[in-house]
């Protein structure tokens, strides 16, 4: 896979721009240095909803959980996690956007 990074919310807004039509997944941070809650996420599964979300987090509450997959995040990841589970969640993200 190629992987691009983006530290903040407004890097991130500008990456998914760069990838329209392009199959991908996107791992997003519950709390970056510009947004510390929901909002990057339902902004982006606004306007990419073909696109799965995993949402990782180490401050995240339940609330926050549920509120992220009422929003149709594919998975909520806490952190730390391990590398193959996210791996493998990652794939399943890919295979299901792609069936």
């Amino acid at each position: 896979w190629a992987v691009l990074q983006a530290a903040t919310g407004a890097a991130a807004r500008a990456v998914v721009r760069t990838l329209e039509g392009q199959p991908f997944v996107i791992l997003l941070d519950l709390r970056l240095p510009d947004v510390a809650d929901l909002s990057l996420l339902r902004e982006l599964r606004a306007g990419r909803p073909d696109v799965p979300m995993i949402l990782m987090t180490a401050h995240g509450t339940a609330e926050d959980a549920r509120a992220a997959h009422a929003a149709g995040v594919f998975s909520v990841v806490g952190k730390p996690f391990d590398v193959a589970e996210m791996v493998a969640l990652t794939s399943a993200a890919l295979t299901e956007r792609q069936d």
